[in-house]
Order: structure tokens, then C-alpha cells, then sequence
């Protein structure tokens, strides 16, 4: 319930802001209440990387009095003659920051707030720190998937993690806070476990969704974060040139021998397409894709020229212009595709 209520408020304050063309909302948020949450998080079990504070910010939350004591700022609001209203569920030690919070009260002696301070900064400190070095860390790991491709949105990440798996997820939450342009943002403890699971897989494939519409998926020893879908793709090709808007691409199909142009279809490629390469056999078109060591997405994205009887060439993201006579009795067709 105290959860739910939380979430109720912060939601009506986003919605005031909204209609009130506020910038920022500012939460009181005490010394007392970042010490409380950093000794909760230690006490629940969670890992050393997880014992940090009350950010300062989050999107467009302040919470400008983080450094003031809750007796100092009760004082100061006596002084004022201000009125103020004490929850009633603050007294109710069945939840854990309450309880916390009375055990605290019983050591006066020593939890000054001096004390106090020096250890909510030594844990936002190690949490700093952490952050600082996992950009560094991983920044040579983390490389655009397809420089070339604008329309690629997704990272790729080596799996370069040989002594600290658990820490794995690093990675994965510093490239996805760059693609959701939150560099402060953090994911959820259930997130970064459930990323640790996928890193360490020994599955062929693993695939986790994210926040943001992002997604996590794992071959190998590759990992990509990748944003969005790729088009599908069924269309039918005319003499004139064929503009396929999702890609930004262009296909000009002419008949060197004679061939109904209007039977010949553009779609998206299928497992168990197979193609045949100039001078070679057959081969499948998902060995071709993997040769190329494209991200997933780019190789969802990947197209075959298509007639009555199957799959005629793989149309690629680079502009080519050939003549290609795919199979024997099959026409000889002039081939055109041009990508922006």
C-alpha cells in the first residue's frame, strides 16, 4: 500500500507540472532519509554496487535538501512558525524505514548528524566512483552496431567480461542510458540480474526486453541493445524504379531476357532461403548474413528479390547494380538497388 501510495503521488505531481508548465518538482527529502535508504539497502542483502543514496535528481525531480538533517530542518521550520502535517503511518513500525528509523533513534549518542553525513557521502562516494569507472570500463566495448546505417539505433557490446560476470550488466545499463538520453538513469535490480542471466547464457540465443522499447539480445559471445523493429516488408516490383520508404531504399528491376516483371516480389527473408551467389552454389541466406556479422536488426532488415518459384538474390544495405541469372531456365534480370 505504502508503495502504491508513492507511486499515486509522484503521478499526480507529474500531471500538475504537466498542466502547469513546471520544469521541476522539488521533494523534501532529509540526510536522514539517504542514510535510511542506504542502510536498508544494505541490510536487505543487496550487492556493494547497489548501496547508494537518494539521487538529487531523477528527470525532473529536485530534491534540493538532501545535505539537511531532519532536526535541523524541523527547527528551522518551528523558527518559521510554519504548520505542518506528521504521518500517521510514519509511526508504524511493521514497515522496515520505520522500524529502521526507531532503532536509529535509540543510538543518539552516536548517530550525529556529522556522522551521518560522512557516511551518506562515502556511500554516494563508492557510487560515484562506480559510475565513473564503468564508463570508462566498457567504453571501448561499446561501438555503434552499424556506423554506416543511420537508420541503426541499436550498440554493440563485447563480451569482454572474463572475471567479473556479476558486473556484467554495466555495460548493458551504461549503452542503454545513452540510447534514452539518460545518462544518470539506472536500471532495477530485477533488470540487472535478469541482464547478468542473459550475459552468462549458454543458450544459442537469448533475448530480454527493456524499458524504453529496447531490447537485449545475446548470440555468442555478442550482445547488441536494440531499439525498435525492422519493418515488414511484401511489395511487389514494377519496370519503374520501387521505393521501399522504410529503408530509404530504391529497386529498378529490367529484363535482359524475357520475363513478366510484375511476377517478381520484394519481401523480408525467411529461414530456409537460399540464394545463389555469383560463381558458387546455393547457399542459405542466413549463413550469408552471419558471414557478414551483421547486428540482428540489420539482418532483419536484410531483403530478397523474390518470383513464383523462390528467392532470387539477396538485396543487401549497399547500392549494387548487376545482371544476375540465379537458377537455370530462370530469366536474366538487370538489378538496380540503391539505398540513401
Amino acid at each position: 500500500m505504502e508503495h502504491a501510495a508513492r507511486l499515486a503521488r509522484y503521478s499526480v505531481l507529474e500531471q500538475q507540472a504537466d498542466l502547469h508548465g513546471a520544469n521541476w518538482i522539488l521533494t523534501g527529502h532529509t540526510l536522514d532519509d539517504c542514510a535510511e535508504t542506504v542502510l536498508m539497502r544494505m541490510l536487505s542483502g543487496a550487492p556493494w554496487y547497489e548501496w547508494t543514496g537518494i539521487p538529487e535528481q531523477r528527470g525532473r525531480i529536485l530534491r534540493p535538501m538532501l545535505r539537511v538533517s531532519r532536526r535541523e530542518l524541523h527547527d528551522w521550520v518551528r523558527e518559521s512558525g510554519l504548520v505542518y502535517v506528521t504521518d500517521e503511518s510514519n509511526s508504524d513500525s511493521s514497515h522496515r524505514r520505520n522500524a529502521l528509523r526507531e532503532r536509529l533513534r535509540a543510538l543518539p549518542s552516536y548517530w550525529t548528524d556529522e556522522r551521518m553525513l560522512k557516511f551518506v557521502e562515502a556511500a554516494n562516494s563508492l557510487a560515484h566512483h562506480l559510475a565513473a569507472s564503468r564508463t570508462a570500463a566498457y567504453a571501448v566495448s561499446i561501438i555503434p552496431a552499424t556506423a554506416t546505417d543511420p537508420c541503426e539505433r541499436g550498440l554493440e557490446i563485447d563480451l569482454i567480461l572474463s572475471y567479473f560476470t556479476s558486473l556484467g550488466f554495466l555495460a548493458v545499463e551504461e549503452a542503454w542510458a545513452r540510447l534514452t538520453n539518460r545518462p544518470d538513469a539506472r536500471l532495477s535490480s530485477a533488470y540487472r540480474r535478469q541482464i547478468r542471466d542473459v550475459l552468462t547464457s549458454t543458450a544459442p540465443e537469448t533475448e530480454l526486453a527493456l524499458p524504453a522499447n529496447l531490447r537485449l539480445l545475446k548470440r555468442g559471445r555478442i550482445a547488441w541493445l536494440i531499439c525498435g523493429q525492422a519493418p515488414q516488408i511484401d511489395q511487389a516490383v514494377s519496370e519503374s524504379a520501387t521505393e521501399f520508404r522504410q529503408l530509404g531504399c530504391e529497386l529498378l528491376l529490367e529484363s535482359v531476357s524475357a520475363a513478366r516483371l510484375d511476377e517478381f516480389r520484394v519481401r523480408n527473408w525467411r529461414p530456409g532461403d537460399r540464394v545463389r551467389q555469383p560463381g558458387r552454389p546455393l547457399k542459405k541466406v542466413s549463413s550469408i548474413l552471419a558471414e557478414r556479422k551483421l547486428s540482428p536488426l540489420a539482418r532483419a532488415r536484410a531483403l530478397v528479390l523474390c518470383d513464383s518459384a523462390g528467392p532470387l538474390c539477396l538485396l543487401s544495405r549497399q547500392s549494387f547494380e548487376s545482371e544476375i541469372e540465379p537458377r537455370p531456365g530462370a530469366p536474366r534480370l538487370r538489378v538496380r538497388w540503391t539505398c540513401n
